[in-house]
């Protein structure tokens, strides 16, 4: 099995064109946000030297996977619990029928919003 070098190839370049803007935007004064890149960015190493883009790259993406990991186990374990319980399926189906009606399988943010 072998991965496709093409995801890698736009997270990295996208990767590094949020690090620069970032870094041109600290270069410049500006206030940076409560963002986890900018948090890194505001840190310095124990010899005052500033993270490499390689090291923001790699701290990013762990926080990205284990987002994606901790909802794809949540999402998981739900459909998992909805499988045996009919009655519970039928509780939300009812209610997806009530907001979305007719636009059941493609309902809007605000739809979802009132769910």
């Amino acid at each position: 099995f072998a991965c496709h070098p093409l995801p890698s190839k736009v997270v990295n370049q996208f990767s590094k064109e949020v690090i620069a803007s970032k870094r041109r935007l600290a270069s410049e004064g500006a206030t940076m946000g409560p963002d986890l890149l900018s948090r890194f960015l505001d840190t310095k190493e124990d010899d005052g030297e500033e993270m490499s883009d390689k090291e923001l790259r790699d701290v990013v993406m762990n926080f990205m996977i284990a987002g994606r990991d901790t909802t794809a186990c949540a999402l998981s374990w739900t459909l998992f619990e909805l499988a045996d319980k009919p009655e519970v399926q039928e509780k939300i189906r009812a209610e997806l029928v009530q907001v979305c009606g007719d636009e059941i399988d493609a309902p809007t943010f605000e739809q979802v919003a009132e769910l």
